[in-house]
């Protein structure tokens, strides 16, 4: 279980809205931080996240496929660096525990 930063915003803390029978309710989702896993490996960071987080950090514009786009990428306070995204793969639902990975690899100081 970590705590991942992408430019200060929490992925725990991400809140996706629900669609509602009621105009009177409003529901949103968000994924606990067991659900977020990363893994560092040199210069490259593997993000493993729940698949519908994945559309909202590209919605919301946290992730980007920029090539210019850099992310300041955090794990449980411990600041990892500029960031861009390399990759993207999609979980395997029958051997996998349904987690896209998003590869990330580290860029120099803008």
């Amino acid at each position: 279980m970590v705590k991942v930063k992408i430019n200060d915003k929490d992925l725990h803390k991400v809140q996706m809205g629900l669609k509602s029978e009621n105009d009177w309710c409003t529901s949103y989702l968000s994924y606990p931080k067991h659900r977020i896993k990363a893994e560092t490996q040199n210069l490259k960071l593997i993000l493993k996240i729940p698949p519908l987080l994945v559309i909202e950090l590209y919605r919301s514009e946290i992730l980007s496929q920029n090539k210019n786009k850099s992310m300041q990428i955090k794990i449980d306070n411990k600041d990892y660096g500029l960031y861009k995204v390399k990759g993207l793969m999609y979980p395997d639902e029958l051997h996998d525990d349904g987690l896209v990975e998003i590869e990330l690899t580290q860029t120099k100081n803008e």
